[in-house]
């Protein structure tokens, strides 16, 4: 009799190892969807006491987590981190926003140029020396990182570190988050991004409230849209300085908030999401009918066209003057507002394009984007 209950005892404690394994195993695996709408490229799923943070163009996968020891139990060789964090470097002003919207700009240390940022906050906070400008590549400014004592930095997924520098990094206990919201083919998507930052202060659900709003407001502007006849062609491009210009690619979130606000955009079939580099001959053919024509970099006029080639000065929208750019918020320094602000609350630069396309006379009344002048100031 007590053998058999031996046994049965082994058995019934095996099986509740299987289990567990299991059930383990499975956790590691099962977070593929996750608690997002919309992005790609990111995929969250929250637990009482944790989130799973996976950065799909990498595979990597960060468990943030309240207690760091239980955490370690459950998922023995994942990467962890423990909220709340308390030191970030943020190596882009979006990113900085991201924490700053999760509502812990003090958690941040460090980012690399205070001057793109365009949120006053984080501007104070420079100024009283309690966020530290890092001037330069991320890869010279190791060593000022790591006297920083950072838990995190979050950077771009493009800013490339070599395996040395990242082992270093690693050896000091410093996590490098690489993002690719810039990747996004839906500004939902893109903006979903801000609740990889609440993660870190174990407050998504309340990113997700605020943002579930959002996107509801967003969805109605583009339905009031989409029976519109009349879809503009648009150009969304600027010439750089080398006489390269550079366009959102015809699957990018740039591509989207066209295509929801009513236009149509010129490249659009193209199956891209990052940017797309041409010469001026290839803009010029593509873009000659287009009846609006936004983001035309650093222009302020239209006089400053006259230096184009005249191939481009032909184009529809300069002719007929229909010509915006979103900087109508700047900071002191003269950045955009719509780059580091705007782009994490769509709905607001949507309800502008809608205004361009469609109401050009109401332009005044819009957030981030002004029809530019004849002259310049």
């Amino acid at each position: 009799m007590m053998l058999r209950y031996c046994r049965r005892i082994c058995i019934f404690t095996l099986l509740y190892i299987c289990v567990i394994a299991c059930s383990t195993s499975k956790s590691k695996i099962e977070f593929t969807n996750g608690i997002l709408n919309y992005a790609q490229t990111l995929s969250i799923d929250t637990a009482l006491d944790y989130s799973v943070c996976t950065f799909r163009s990498n595979a990597q996968q960060w468990i943030v987590c309240k207690d760091s020891i239980s955490c370690r139990k459950r998922f023995p060789n994942a990467r962890l981190l423990q909220y709340p964090l308390t030191r970030i470097i943020a190596w882009g002003s979006v990113y900085a926003a991201w924490v700053y919207e999760a509502g812990h700009a003090n958690a941040l240390v460090g980012i690399d140029e205070i001057e793109y940022s365009t949120i006053s906050a984080l501007q104070t906070l420079h100024d009283a020396g309690r966020l530290i400008k890092l001037k330069g590549s991320l890869q010279s400014q190791l060593e000022r990182i790591i006297q920083l004592k950072p838990q995190l930095i979050i950077t771009a997924a493009d800013m490339v570190l070599t395996t040395h520098e990242l082992n270093l990094l690693q050896a000091q206990g410093i996590a490098v988050w690489p993002c690719t919201d810039y990747l996004e083919s839906h500004p939902l998507g893109r903006s979903e991004w801000i609740t990889l930052a609440a993660c870190l202060f174990g407050n998504p659900a309340a990113t997700l409230k605020s943002l579930n709003t959002m996107q509801l407001r967003y969805t109605h502007l583009r339905d009031s849209v989409q029976m519109v006849h009349s879809k503009p062609k648009v150009l969304s491009s600027g010439m750089s300085a080398n006489g390269i210009w550079y366009v959102p690619g015809g699957q990018s979130f740039a591509s989207q908030l066209i295509s929801d606000a009513g236009g149509e955009y010129i490249w659009q079939a193209n199956p891209q999401s990052g940017s797309l580099e041409f010469s001026t001959e290839h803009i010029a053919a593509y873009a000659k009918n287009a009846a609006v024509w936004i983001n035309p970099l650093d222009v302020q006029c239209l006089q400053h066209f006259e230096n184009y080639p005249k191939l481009i000065r032909d184009i529809k929208a300069l002719q007929w003057g229909r010509v915006y750019q979103p900087h109508k918020i700047k900071n002191k320094y003269g950045y955009s507002a719509y780059w580091d602000q705007g782009l994490l609350h769509p709905d607001q630069i949507l309800k502008d394009l809608i205004v361009i396309f469609h109401n050009p006379t109401l332009v005044n009344q819009c957030q981030y984007y002004f029809r530019i002048p004849q002259q310049c100031l």
